[in-house]
């Protein structure tokens, strides 16, 4: 194998072992909820609240409602990571994009003396 093989195989590895395990808990998580909601419904509306005090010590129950959050928070805050902060640069370029972008349309519009689209 070349040195250039090698350093892709190396770099597409940690990738690959990254992304691997999150699909599959991913699902784990999403069955567990369809899980607990199926039982929900079976529940007549005066046994609700006993029902819910009891699902919220239950283990599954609280993996199954873990949020996007509570998952990126994990993943990224808690290691130390540094994807945050190109996460928010990338965030910020794209909310300044979309402001100037709708500054030259107005501009534009300005020049031809059309109207915009969604002024009207």
């Amino acid at each position: 194998m070349s040195a250039a093989g090698k350093l892709l195989a190396g770099l597409a590895r940690p990738i690959a072992q990254r992304a691997a395990p999150r699909a599959p808990s991913t699902m784990r998580s999403m069955s567990e909820l369809s899980e607990q909601l199926s039982k929900v419904k079976d529940v007549p509306l005066k046994d609700a609240p006993g029902f819910v005090a009891g699902m919220r010590n239950d283990p599954k129950a609280r993996a199954a409602a873990k949020t996007w959050l509570d998952m990126y928070h994990a993943e990224y805050i808690q290691t130390g990571s540094f994807t945050p902060v190109y996460h928010v640069i990338i965030f910020m370029w794209c909310i300044g994009y979309a402001n100037d972008y709708y500054g030259h349309l107005r501009h534009e519009c300005a020049a031809n003396g059309s109207t915009l689209i969604w002024s009207k």
